[in-house]
Formats: C-alpha cells, structure tokens, sequence
C-alpha cells in the first residue's frame, strides 16, 4: 500500500472550486502547462489535471495525468500552504518524457 494515496479528497472536481481557483489563484506559465495555485484553507492540498484532446492520443493524455497525480502524491507534504493546484495542458507536447514534466512541475513548489 502506498504511504500517501490520492484518494478522492485530494481532488478538485467542481465547477465552483474550479473557479474560485481560477478566479484568486496565482498562475505559473510554462512552455508545456500552466498552472493555478490557490490557497484553500482545509488541512491538506488538493490537485485537478486538464487535459486537452490538442496534447496527444489518449495514451499521452493519460500518461501526463498519471506523472501528475503521482508527483503531486510524493510532493504533498512539501507544500507549505495547503492549497489547490489545478495543471493546464493545453497544447501539443513535442518530445514528451515524464523527466521533463516532473522537472517543470518542481518550478511550481519553489514559489
């Protein structure tokens, strides 16, 4: 068993969450994502990957969910306001590997 699972409770799945993230967050820009980060007052943070159709097939697609959610599980616990983080991906990643992705997505715990 995993010592820090994602489960449900980690998740941001509504529309007013949703937009209370994108309406006070602050945005991180990168060349493959951009990424809202908002403070959310509970006791552990919550994440929501997006993906677009314009990204890949759905194996890419589902490939850069799974690198996700799985930093996000090991990185948790480094955050030091808990909050939510919603990831964009909006277009077409050339040269994908999860090395890099995991590199970009680290840039985000530094702020």
């Amino acid at each position: 068993m995993k010592l820090n699972p994602f489960t449900k409770k980690y998740r941001i799945y509504r529309q007013k969450e949703f937009e209370l993230v994108f309406k006070n967050g602050k945005v991180f820009r990168t060349n493959i994502f951009k990424a809202y980060l908002s403070s959310n007052g509970m006791e552990f943070s919550r994440l929501a990957v997006v993906v677009s159709r314009k990204v890949g097939n759905a194996v890419l697609r589902n490939k850069v969910k799974r690198i996700c959610r799985e930093w996000f599980r090991k990185k948790n616990l480094s955050f030091s306001v808990n909050s939510d983080l919603i990831i964009l991906f909006r277009n077409k990643i050339d040269d994908f590997s999860g090395k890099m992705l995991s590199v970009k997505l680290e840039e985000i715990i530094i702020f």
